[in-house]
């Protein structure tokens, strides 16, 4: 069973920090690959999780606030970073409860 490593924590970048449509994340694949995400609130409520197919996640549909991201690869070692999103969804966006 895998778990969060610190090491591979440090081996996440996200940016812009704060965000505003797409956050970009970039990771050191020499000791790292994820193949999977989850976003978080603060209290820790999963609001999207997927497959991470390139570099980019649409953080657009979330209101403004923190959020955790969660990579994992595919032995289930995961590492975590906090990121801003900064702007609030479009009226035409979909809530989220």
């Amino acid at each position: 069973m895998g778990s969060v490593h610190e090491n591979l924590t440090k081996s996440i970048s996200v940016y812009p920090n704060p965000a505003t449509d797409k956050l970009a994340i970039d990771v050191d694949e020499k000791t790292f690959k994820p193949t999977t995400y989850s976003i978080t609130n603060i209290t820790g409520q999963e609001l999207s999780k997927g497959s991470l197919t390139g570099h980019f996640v649409d953080v657009s549909i979330f209101p403004q606030g923190s959020y955790f991201i969660t990579l994992t690869d595919a032995k289930g070692n995961s590492g975590v970073k906090m990121f801003i999103n900064s702007k609030s969804p479009s009226p035409s966006g979909e809530e989220l409860g």
